[in-house]
């Protein structure tokens, strides 16, 4: 939900038609903290050159 102030009106009916209502405030507040994505480190992080052949594997383990 986006911040701010909402109001409800909440009707409860039971199986003989009889009902009960109110009315809700209700405040949402925003997030204190925003989750960020972690930032992957592939090692070896130097350039290298390898042939169609040869078979690359990068190790994204590491992150900050």
């Amino acid at each position: 939900l986006v911040s701010g102030e909402y109001g409800l009106e909440v009707l409860v009916y039971n199986d003989k038609e009889n009902y009960g209502k109110d009315f809700v405030n209700i405040t949402v507040r925003p997030e204190p903290y925003v989750n960020k994505a972690p930032i992957v480190i592939i090692s070896p992080s130097t350039n290298i050159t390898i042939k169609p052949s040869d078979k690359l594997i990068l190790d994204a383990s590491s992150k900050y």
